[in-house]
């Protein structure tokens, strides 16, 4: 990314959102090291559903769209986090 700094400056700029958002709904208390494992987790779960949408790897018994797939992912992951 170092050869596209608009790119790299991107995905800067989403990290700082995602753990803006991420950080928003965790306990008080949670340490950053934490904080960047829950966001990790986050981004690789949405980032899992669109890589295999694109490809055309989920399987069509599955009656979800990924939309619905990622909202129920953030769900699951949100409510762990506040056991």
């Amino acid at each position: 990314m170092a050869d596209h700094p608009w790119l790299q400056a991107a995905a800067i700029e989403y990290w700082r959102l995602l753990m803006e958002v991420v950080g928003a709904c965790q306990p008080s208390g949670l340490s950053r090291g934490d904080l960047l494992d829950r966001c990790a987790s986050t981004w690789g779960l949405v980032y899992g559903i669109a890589r295999l949408d694109i490809h055309g790897k989920i399987p069509q018994t599955v009656p979800a769209d990924p939309v619905a797939l990622v909202h129920s992912g953030i769900d699951a992951i949100y409510r762990g986090w506040q056991e």
